[in-house]
């Protein structure tokens, strides 16, 4: 006598397969192979049913220890693993920012042809502005896409069209000109850039000999 576990898509059935000889039941002519199900079980579940055994009709012996010991092995053990499985994937999906960088760049593309008839709002801008250089990059070699001397020239090709696209405005005539927001950061931007300080760019590439110091 077999037992036997036949998975389906969504169920494990049980059967008991044996060899019926010839003249053994019901005078049958020729042997042949019996199977009887002994019910089913969901693929999800990490333990037995409640009243499996007592739903088992009554000519039907209860499951052997071996049986039991398989069943466990083969559909609650392979439950457990699927579902922590799942579990890791869905963790790891949460902490990723990388699908929904990308899914945000894809919805940008399509946004990019529109702002040729419907400018974007400038305060609206600056929010995306905020948000893409809040975002925090892993290392990267020189000439790969996240090299960081290719991220600031394309921040400062963005940042120009935003300036130009009137994020800022245009300084009143009789305005000030010094200690405002605006000069405020562009002094913070040169300062980060290219001012001979300690944590410039300008000195950083001068220590490593990739700029000559004047």
């Amino acid at each position: 006598m077999a037992f036997i576990i036949r998975k389906g898509k969504h169920s494990a059935r049980l059967i008991r397969r044996s060899w019926v000889p010839k003249n053994s039941k019901n005078g049958n002519t020729h042997g042949y192979v019996e199977e009887v199900s002994l019910g089913s079980i969901p693929l999800t579940a990490t333990d037995w049913p409640p009243g499996f055994a007592s739903d088992l009709p009554t000519e039907i012996s209860a499951l052997s220890v071996r049986e039991r010991a398989q069943v466990k092995t083969e559909v609650f053990d392979a439950a457990e693993e699927h579902a922590a499985k799942l579990r890791l994937e869905a963790e790891e999906r949460e902490a990723d920012p990388a699908w929904r960088v990308r899914e945000a760049t894809r919805w940008l593309a399509e946004a990019a042809p529109l702002c040729e008839q419907r400018p974007l709002d400038g305060d609206l801008f600056g929010e995306l502005l905020a948000v893409i250089t809040s975002l925090k990059t892993g290392g990267a070699g020189v000439g790969s896409k996240g090299d960081p001397l290719e991220a600031l020239i394309h921040a400062a090709e963005v940042a120009a069209a935003a300036v130009a696209g009137g994020l800022y405005g245009t300084r009143p005539a009789d305005g000030p000109m010094k200690d405002t927001p605006v000069s405020n950061l562009w002094s913070k931007v040169r300062a980060a850039v290219s001012e001979d300080e300690v944590g410039s760019l300008r000195t950083a590439l001068q220590r490593a000999g990739w700029v000559a110091r004047r």
